[in-house]
């Protein structure tokens, strides 16, 4: 009987929480993204919400044949993929890399309503499906050898637009950014406003490659230059 009230007390909770976050999305304010990077960049004023502005996209992972979309000039192939919510990129003297793989240990202990709220929404935006183990560091090897100032925007989900779900790079002069960040790898967002993916950490490895921590399509890829080769690496 106690199970089954707070079951309905939870549902009650989710279903007030949601409707709350319609609301708040009821007026969409006009506001240009690009606008925050660069050296000088335009940072919406702070505003309180009891629920913030939401707007989520879900995931459904990358299909046979898919992958993002680069720049003209470049191309992209997955170094490595069937990972489990790859992080992190390091490349190693020799030109291996390590991926850093890693979960939030679960279940996390709720202390407030809203942390059941949260942990709920973000099962539906972060999750990259079950592949294997995580929380290790896996060795990448390219056996052939074959082979800046680049931004892996992981994605919002409290935001009246998307912004983010790309890789940007952003030119620097005398230490400081002199320019709007310019897309490098987009399409992580399908046509339908779904997630493919989510880059998070980024590495330029040896043959200066850029290496790219997709942590929700469970890949790593690779962006070169139109005419080098690439290849995959095993785990």
């Amino acid at each position: 009987m106690a199970k089954a009230l707070a079951g309905k007390r939870v549902r009650a909770a989710l279903a007030c929480a949601t409707a709350l976050t319609l609301a708040a999305c009821s007026e969409e304010p006009s506001f240009d993204v690009a606008s925050q990077i660069g050296p000088n960049p335009n940072l919406p004023p702070i505003q309180q919400y009891l629920f913030p502005p939401m707007h989520l996209a879900r995931v459904v992972g990358w299909k046979e044949g898919e992958k993002p979309t680069v720049a003209d000039g470049l191309k992209i192939e997955a170094l490595a993929t069937g990972l489990q919510h790859p992080r992190s990129v390091y490349v190693l003297p020799n030109g291996d890399v390590l991926v850093v793989q890693s979960r939030q240990p679960w279940p996390d202990p709720i202390h407030r309503p809203k942390d059941l709220v949260m942990r709920w929404i973000e099962s539906w935006v972060t999750s990259g499906g079950d592949t294997g183990p995580s929380n290790r560091i896996t060795l990448l090897r390219d056996a052939d050898g074959d082979g800046k100032a680049f931004v892996g925007e992981h994605g919002s989900w409290d935001r009246y637009q998307f912004n983010g779900y790309k890789v940007v790079f952003v030119p620097f002069s005398g230490g400081r950014p002199n320019g709007k960040a310019e897309d490098v790898v987009t399409g992580f967002l399908n046509a339908n406003g779904e997630a493919r993916g989510r880059p998070v950490g980024v590495a330029v490895d040896k043959t200066g490659a850029l290496l790219i921590a997709d942590d929700v399509g469970n890949t790593v890829w690779r962006v070169t230059s139109a005419d080098q080769h690439v290849t995959s690496a095993g785990q």
